[in-house]
């Protein structure tokens, strides 16, 4: 065989990965032809390939050696482009081990060549083999500090987008060290933008995240991107006096309509978060004035950054007032405004659906679509439906937003028990295409005006019936046909101000089979409490704690000798605590019997922990839900305060489907005299506890199998109307 037939051989058996074969070719090949290096570089990488990766060093370093060249790195350079070629190969053919083995040793012999150290930290991320330690291992943040080597953006760019998802200091250094390697600053901060988003919300990494928006601030202070996702990553950490304070600078750096209006929601967002009652009512006020413009503007080409983030404002006037009237319209009209323009931005994204069959007994496609399949209120009572759906007769598919894999919640609760799992990327139109391709016959949003990127895809109507369950009240958007409520949430004239349908649930619009209880972190001992004391309890967040209603809960207190109330939730603890003593003081009672608990460390001990009182507290306008829930479970009577709108009547719900009605108010000064009589009265809450658990066996609330079967009656009804009313055969 002649030389050329020698080489051919041996590549062809090297391409074919047959490393023994094509070792046997190059030796005879260096045998006859001892002066071509590239028989020595493939004899090399022939025995790395087969893991002698000493062997392969020996090899070529002893060609290095024996030439006798007037420049040796030009040798150098000879092997350094063979392994470069190869490893590009190999990465394409998705040989990734090969790939990286072989740039590995690239890096002996090029320790500073940029371009192979990115390329090796890319290999070493798609193999799953990536840890921060890398970056100084490689010596890759001197290397792009010093830039002492120019490499392809287009490397560099899905690396440095990967390696953010990674937590760490040395993974702020490395972004630092990209920067000089950007076109401009503002790509830069773009993508640094970008992946902080992603680790917030989506990874619930948001301490990183925040440190990732300071990084980039600290390059471009006016980023107002930027700018606007701080308070709101200082809100996901429960930072409230951060979140204003950040806010506030938002608002003052924005100077163009757009952007003030934006920011002006981020601040109203920060404020009501932090519990913050002295600034609400002007902040409040302030939002009303610019969304009222904003609707009269009626113009069909705004910004849908500011029209989209509007809708969840909206839901922050429902913890202010029980105006079940306003709160509706300016949500229906601001759901009206941003259907129309996105219509307008984006008509591409709006499709036809085919149309359905008329086969009543088919097995139904339902999907829901939400972002708190996890340790979530909507998660905790969420999952008793995906445990008895029944699987003969609906297809079920879950679509995640701003989710990714790895939740040990979500694969205990509801992984198995669907037929697919959707995680939803970032752009809208590709997730509304997601779910087109699924042909859903129903599409049910658990978000309702809690995300704004749920709000978007359910207007672009992806699925022909779509409906909304168990979130905040409806978001008014005309693509969503049903609200489901029950005969209690809603009120029999509550249709007028709801552009959704509502579809009444025969008893109650949501059941668990009861909840887990944990042991108690609290003793009445440890608050400095005497054992025969009446304990009044309230946990809810500091956004729910409206100045009316704690009026009314300490006027109990003070009408109840030897009466403590112990106060938890999320918001900023010293305003809370410094609120809730302004007005202990203003009404003559004690702060020492006022007992403010820092939150729990979980959901279980939270839940032991209510035993330790007598009668809970509702707040009003907002009630509790899941808390109401877990104090009815728990046989705790319950005080609360009726009104008009979604979010005041969940409690009353809840009561009137365990059969309690001792504890239902429809004025404050019911709502003072029930608690007092509870304080007061303690057979009255003893025959109530009974109610309660005696309401596990009977009860609607605690029939999740029942509820599930009415649900699905439900379905087949809303398919059952949408066929007949489309004309179909």
């Amino acid at each position: 065989m002649n030389i050329n037939a020698l080489q051919d051989s041996g590549r062809t058996l090297w391409t074919e990965g047959k490393y023994s074969q094509s070792i046997q070719a190059f030796e005879e090949a260096i045998q006859a032809t001892p002066d071509d290096l590239s028989n020595y570089w493939y004899l090399g990488l022939s025995y790395l390939l087969q893991r002698e990766e000493e062997t392969a060093q020996l090899i070529w370093l002893s060609a290095i050696a024996e030439q006798k060249a007037e420049n040796p790195e030009d040798i150098v350079q000879s092997l350094v482009q063979a392994l470069i070629s190869e490893s590009v190969r190999l990465s394409e053919l998705n040989q990734l081990q090969e790939a990286w083995a072989i740039r590995q040793h690239l890096r002996e012999f090029e320790p500073e060549n940029l371009t192979n150290i990115v390329c090796l930290i890319d290999l070493s991320l798609k193999l799953n083999e990536f840890s921060e330690s890398f970056l100084q291992e490689y010596n890759a943040i001197q290397l792009l500090q010093s830039n002492s080597g120019s490499v392809d953006l287009c490397i560099l760019l899905p690396v440095l987008e990967q390696v953010l998802q990674f937590p760490a200091e040395e993974t702020l250094l490395f972004a630092e060290a990209c920067i000089s390697h950007f076109p401009s600053l503002e790509q830069w901060c773009e993508i640094i933008n970008i992946s902080a988003a992603d680790l917030a919300f989506k990874r619930r990494l948001t301490p990183f995240a925040i440190a990732l928006i300071k990084l980039c601030l600290q390059y471009d202070a006016n980023n107002l991107v930027a700018l606007g996702y701080l308070p709101r990553f200082h809100i996901e950490c429960q930072q409230f006096p951060e979140a204003v304070a950040e806010a506030k600078n938002f608002y003052q750096r924005c100077t163009t309509p757009e952007t003030q209006f934006f920011s002006a929601c981020v601040l109203f967002q920060s404020i009501t978060r932090a519990g913050d009652w002295n600034e609400i009512p002007d902040i409040s006020k302030k939002m009303r004035s610019m969304i009222s413009s904003l609707i009269e503007g009626n113009s069909n080409s705004l910004p849908l950054n500011s029209i989209r983030f509007s809708i969840i404002i909206t839901g922050l006037f429902l913890y202010l007032k029980d105006d079940i009237k306003n709160n509706r319209q300016i949500q229906n009209q601001v759901g009206a405004l941003f259907l129309r323009n996105l219509q307008t931005n984006a008509p591409n994204a709006f499709k036809i659906l085919p149309k359905k069959t008329k086969d009543f007994t088919k097995r139904l496609k339902v999907g829901y679509i939400s972002n708190t399949f996890r340790v979530h209120s909507v998660g905790w009572l969420c999952r008793w439906l995906f445990q008895y759906h029944d699987r003969d007769k609906f297809e079920l598919f879950i679509y995640h937003t701003n989710q990714r894999p790895g939740n040990d919640f979500f694969e205990a609760w509801f992984a198995h028990n669907v037929d697919a799992v959707r995680y939803l990327p970032n752009e809208i139109e590709e997730c509304a295409e997601i779910i087109r391709e699924d042909e859903l016959d129903i599409l049910v949003d658990l978000d309702s005006i809690t995300l704004d990127q749920t709000c978007n895809i359910m207007a672009l109507k992806p699925a022909p019936i779509q409906a909304t369950w168990l979130g905040y009240d409806a978001s008014g958007i005309p693509s969503i046909d049903y609200f489901i409520a029950d005969p209690y949430v809603l009120a029999d004239d509550a249709q007028e101000h709801y552009q959704e349908k509502i579809w009444r649930l025969p008893s109650t619009y949501i059941a668990v089979d009861g909840f887990e209880i944990g042991i108690p972190s609290i003793q009445r001992s440890d608050l400095e409490i005497p054992e025969n004391s009446i304990v009044y309890w309230s946990s809810q967040s500091g956004l729910k704690r409206n100045p009316d209603t704690i009026r009314l809960q300490l006027q109990i207190i003070k009408q109840v000798p030897n009466s403590y109330f112990l106060i938890k939730g999320i918001g900023d603890q010293n305003t809370l605590c410094d609120f809730f003593i302004e007005i202990a003081n203003e009404l003559g009672v004690e702060p020492s019997r006022l007992k403010f608990l820092p939150l729990m460390k979980d959901e279980f001990t939270h839940r032991a922990n209510i035993q330790i009182a007598d009668i809970v507290l509702d707040t009003y306008p907002y009630n509790g839900a899941t808390t109401t829930l877990e104090t009815l479970w728990a046989g705790v009577p319950l005080v609360t305060r009726v009104g008009q709108q979604f979010s005041a009547r969940n409690s009353y719900a809840f009561l009137m489907n365990v059969g309690v009605m001792e504890g239902i108010a429809w004025t404050d000064e019911e709502y003072i005299d029930w608690g007092v009589r509870f304080g007061q009265d303690e057979q009255l809450r003893q025959q109530v506890s009974w109610k309660l658990k005696q309401s596990r066996h009977t009860s609607p609330l605690w029939n999740a199998k029942q509820f599930t079967r009415e649900m699905e009656n439900a379905y087949r009804q809303m398919y059952s109307k949408f066929v007949e009313s489309q004309g179909v055969d």
